[in-house]
């Protein structure tokens, strides 16, 4: 009995370091990836489960059901990817990522919960001349952003200065609850 609750702490001590390694070296590009594939092929339909509640239900409203994007079909395929820039946020990191398009590049924005590890932050920008985005910076409003966009935090009244947040929160609410 002794040597089958060693063995069971020994495996969950094994898990639990394990993932906390995968955690700090988290790879967004194979999530991104499907996502794009399936924005521009309109499926297949588990690709779109990655995706927070909201932004599935976004996706499914802006694409009429179908969930393919026309200006990322027309983008092409994906030649190359590049994690430009991260952040982790009370809600979970945030990354930028560089997609390289047959037609052109893109820097996309992309936040996961930390808890359920779906996209709750998603959208994309195309790339300008200039400086490459940095999520301090935050994205580029003259940059056409397009596709899902989270749901706006309230904003509190002027006269009642919200000195919590770090600036990156300010810039990206939705990523800190």
């Amino acid at each position: 009995m002794l040597g089958r609750i060693t063995t069971i702490a020994l495996t969950a001590t094994l898990l639990c370091c394990t993932w906390r390694a995968e955690a700090q070296e988290f790879d967004p590009r194979p999530i991104l990836s499907t996502l794009i594939s399936a924005f521009q092929q309109c499926g297949p339909p588990q690709a779109y489960q990655l995706l927070s509640p909201y932004l599935f239900s976004l996706v499914f409203l802006q694409t009429g059901g179908q969930g393919c994007y026309a200006p990322i079909a027309a983008a092409g395929t994906v030649t190359r990817m590049e994690v430009i820039d991260h952040a982790q946020f009370p809600a979970g990191p945030l990354y930028i990522v560089r997609v390289t398009h047959v037609t052109g590049k893109v820097d996309w924005f992309i936040g996961f919960d930390k808890f359920s590890s779906k996209v709750i932050y998603l959208t994309f920008q195309s790339v300008t001349t200039g400086p490459s985005p940095s999520v301090a910076a935050g994205a580029d409003q003259s940059a056409n952003l397009g596709l899902v966009k989270p749901p706006p935090k309230p904003v509190k009244p002027i006269d009642e200065p919200d000195d919590s947040k770090s600036a990156s929160c300010k810039k990206f609410p939705q990523m800190c609850p």
